[in-house]
């Protein structure tokens, strides 16, 4: 058994695995080799395989959250809402989800899946993008106007600040009523319709800009890896090379939550560790 190795080169002669680690001239020989090496962030990580034929998928980082040094939303970290839509500008990316305020910007499961939905996308961007939050949900306008019309006529002689009609936390209720330029004095029955609408689209369309991700140590998965074209998938034998199976992040395998990567590690290697 060894350990902490890093490898040198795969080689296969004839009808055995040769396998060279980098600290040691000694040259080890396998029937079967099984590849669960993990993801590498660097391209480089890989070359080992790309040596001997394989296609490598560019690595890159996927479910991360995003930075907003410039925002000042960040004051409220720690705040959770529970059901948004976020939208990507420039993209066709939209996620639905529970959003978490943070002192760097925002992560929770919406963000998470945006930027494993959209990885490459971000990563071409240099991470600096803009988004779109509906935190309302409903995008149904006129309707939102009605409900918003009707709660004011119910409390005409509040402050609109003081008085949150949506079933989201109070202290983002007034950050965006003050972000969105409402005096602190202005009460429900002097806000009028025209106000009312415009609170409506900016409340479906608040919109932030995102400068960078979160640190790559903190990622929970990374994107790329050897092209899933090179294996046979329910085997994961390789279709280069019969007697070396792979499993794991080492794959060009990762979807939108960890969870779903845990599992992909766990059922690839229960297969490839068949030898069929």
């Amino acid at each position: 058994i060894y350990y902490k190795k890093s490898v040198r080169n795969l080689k296969k002669i004839q009808s055995q695995w040769t396998l060279s680690f980098n600290d040691s001239l000694v040259t080890n020989r396998y029937e079967s080799v099984i590849v669960a090496s993990g993801g590498s962030p660097k391209l480089k990580g890989f070359d080992w395989l790309k040596n001997i034929g394989y296609s490598i998928v560019n690595p890159i980082p996927s479910l991360f959250t995003f930075n907003m040094p410039n925002e000042s939303i960040i004051d409220l970290m720690g705040l959770v809402v529970k059901d948004v839509k976020i939208k990507i500008l420039g993209t066709k990316i939209e996620t639905v989800g529970p959003v978490l305020i943070t002192h760097w910007g925002m992560s929770g499961p919406v963000i998470l899946k945006a930027s494993s939905i959209g990885a490459r996308d971000l990563f071409e961007s240099d991470y600096c993008f803009n988004i779109e939050i509906n935190w309302l949900l409903e995008s149904n306008t006129e309707l939102l106007y009605k409900r918003l019309e009707q709660f004011s006529l119910s409390f005409e002689k509040k402050t609109v600040i003081n008085k949150n009609p949506f079933p989201f936390p109070n202290r983002l209720w007034q950050f965006l009523v003050s972000k969105f330029g409402v005096p602190t004095n202005k009460k429900w029955g002097e806000l009028g319709k025209k106000k009312m609408r415009h609170l409506i689209e900016l409340f479906t369309k608040d919109s932030y800009s995102v400068s960078g991700k979160t640190t790559f140590k903190e990622e929970f998965v990374t994107c790329g890896g050897v092209a899933l074209s090179n294996i046979n998938v329910n085997t994961m034998e390789s279709k280069i090379h019969s007697n070396l199976y792979f499993a794991g992040e080492v794959l060009n395998i990762d979807a939108i939550t960890g969870g779903y990567n845990f599992q992909a590690a766990w059922s690839t290697g229960f297969v490839a560790g068949k030898l069929e």
